[in-house]
């Protein structure tokens, strides 16, 4: 099992500054701006229900979220209501992030396991295959805190611009030498949201692996 809570780690300097990467309209000294994936919110929402709505009744139950630990993770946000999330519901999300025009939102991930910083550690945000083909995976190491503050995608690693653009994301850990449980990984069940709108992405995830 694993936990995921919330971490204050950010100061409001990064949260003004970093935070802000690749929105439209540059000033002087601001960080490099990256392009977002072009993203069809609608094409997006109608693959996404067509993977996990396997019972065609046009809402994703709580059953069904959880084979997407992103859109779990997301669900107090995106369905506050708690009446099943459906298509018309993920498009209008997707698009706020279409709006925001951002390409690079600085994500924060402290690793532990039992409680202890994992050092050395790979985490690779892999973004759920209905957002289309234009995005990419982005990959961090822990350091001897076990934080990752350093995700980043290929297309903003290019321009000095760590972060990741607004998506749903699997994420995986791995570690040279360390067997590090499939659930984690290959078979992960962990996932998260980035964006603006996500509850805790400017203070970053907690995964407290237990093996």
């Amino acid at each position: 099992m694993f936990r995921q809570k919330t971490l204050f780690l950010v100061s409001a300097m990064m949260i003004s500054g970093m935070f802000v990467s690749g929105v439209s309209g540059c000033r002087r000294g601001a960080p490099p701006r990256v392009e977002p994936p072009k993203l069809d919110p609608s094409a997006a929402a109608a693959a996404a229900m067509a993977e996990y709505d396997t019972n065609k009744d046009g809402k994703l139950s709580p059953d069904e979220l959880r084979r997407c630990p992103a859109l779990w993770s997301s669900r107090e946000h995106l369905d506050p209501n708690n009446q099943g999330i459906t298509r018309e519901m993920l498009e209008k999300h997707m698009r706020q992030w279409v709006d925001s025009a951002a390409g690079s939102i600085t994500q924060l991930v402290r690793v532990t396991r039992r409680g202890q910083p994992l050092e050395g550690a790979t985490v690779t945000f892999e973004p759920e295959k209905f957002l289309g083909p234009s995005y990419e995976s982005g990959t961090g190491t822990t350091d001897k805190n076990g934080v990752a503050g350093n995700i980043t995608t290929p297309s903003a690693s290019k321009v000095n611009a760590p972060g990741l653009p607004p998506g749903f994301y699997k994420i995986k850990i791995t570690k040279p030498g360390e067997n590090i449980p499939a659930k984690y990984n290959e078979k992960t069940e962990l996932g998260a949201e980035v964006s603006y709108q996500a509850m805790g992405v400017s203070a970053g995830l907690n995964f407290d692996l237990d093996y």
